[in-house]
């Protein structure tokens, strides 16, 4: 993935009626979980901000009731993807986990590996 749409997509995710939209709309995080089976190990600390983003500024009573709860359950796939990476950067495992804890994550994180 080119740095530079990164960039653009970290952008695009600070803004909240934005990043609303491309979830509900545009299935942005089935998309970037899906780039995430592809994703170079020097990606993992972009991707990490960008779901940071996204958790930080959507309405999660909005997401909740538009998406029965799936959303969270694909923020939390899309996590693992980057904690299994075993190439993956101490840095994007470290954002990883503060991300997790932060926006209290880690029940549906567990559940997908427990299943």
């Amino acid at each position: 993935m080119p740095f530079s749409l990164l960039q653009v997509l970290a952008n695009l995710t600070c803004n909240t009626q934005a990043t609303t939209s491309l979830v509900l709309k545009s299935s942005l995080l089935t998309w970037i979980e899906l780039q995430l089976l592809n994703s170079k190990e020097d990606e993992g600390v972009e991707w990490v901000k960008i779901l940071e983003n996204v958790l930080t500024v959507v309405d999660p009573t909005k997401l909740e009731s538009s998406t029965n709860g799936e959303w969270r359950s694909v923020i939390c796939r899309c996590l693992s993807l980057l904690l299994a990476n075993l190439r993956a950067c101490k840095f994007s495992r470290h954002f990883s986990i503060r991300l997790l804890t932060r926006h209290d994550l880690s029940q549906q994180l567990h559940c997908l590996f427990y299943r």
